[in-house]
């Protein structure tokens, strides 16, 4: 019971980096914005796309298991 809970709140996690990484990397820089807003974005964007897809693959090779 308690693994299900993890599993939830772990698919949770990576559903909302990967839903906040990938606008914010492709939509974002689209749209006329100063740099000083621009960059940080685009850094808090790249650093939860790199967290988030490994951690999906991840999560879809153990679910196969």
């Amino acid at each position: 019971m308690m693994n299900n809970k993890n599993n939830h709140k772990s698919d949770l996690y990576i559903i909302l980096m990967l839903t906040i990484g990938v606008p914010s990397c492709t939509i974002l820089p689209q749209v006329d914005l100063p740099p000083f807003v621009l960059y940080p974005i685009l850094a808090i964007g790249i650093l939860l796309l790199m967290i988030g897809f490994p951690a999906a693959i991840l999560r879809l090779k153990n679910n196969n298991r």
